[in-house]
């Protein structure tokens, strides 16, 4: 049986969390950066611990200084709530080596669904004919003689629209995304 959790998040995420362990009767620790030692979190939490500075790669993102944390605290278990370490590998494969138990998926599940989407990705690219490598959508373009500059956001509209004066309205079919 679970009797305290360990909180890996903030914010609003963590608030759901310290409410629901508190209506459960299980004691909670949060994991809180410098920043966030006199959030609302840390004040509902029983026990709130400073793992670190308040950029979040000092505290929030930082496996190792979570888990020793919540060794240190007796905790049973460590809830990362969602977003920043629930879904990453190496945080569950950290817990559960330090004999917490991870609530969220298990590092099995989390490497097959990792695998499939990067399998997504990479079919999806071959498909659009791109490479492997890329980013995402550039919204920075360099112009005739220039270093990059911001596109105005209506440039694409504007494009559009003078195609479509030149060479007239598109024959294909129209697919709508809903």
């Amino acid at each position: 049986m679970i009797r305290r959790i360990f909180v890996a998040n903030r914010g609003e995420i963590a608030v759901r969390i310290l409410r629901t362990c508190r209506r459960l009767g299980i004691e909670t620790v949060l994991a809180a950066s410098e920043a966030d030692l006199e959030s609302l979190p840390a004040r509902l939490a029983d026990k709130t611990i400073c793992i670190g500075g308040p950029r979040s790669s000092d505290s929030c993102l930082n496996i190792a200084a979570i888990v020793a944390a919540a060794v240190a605290a007796g905790a049973d278990a460590v809830h990362p709530g969602y977003g920043f370490l629930s879904e990453n590998r190496d945080f569950a494969r950290a817990c559960a080596s330090a004999d917490l138990i991870f609530i969220g998926p298990t590092e099995a599940q989390l490497e097959a669904v990792g695998d499939k989407l990067r399998a997504h990705i990479r079919r999806r690219r071959r498909a659009a004919g791109r490479s492997r490598r890329g980013g995402g959508h550039n919204r920075c373009r360099p112009g005739p003689g220039r270093k990059y500059r911001l596109a105005d956001p209506d440039q694409g509209g504007r494009r559009r629209r003078r195609a479509r004066h030149e060479t007239g309205p598109p024959t294909g079919k129209i697919r709508r995304n809903h």
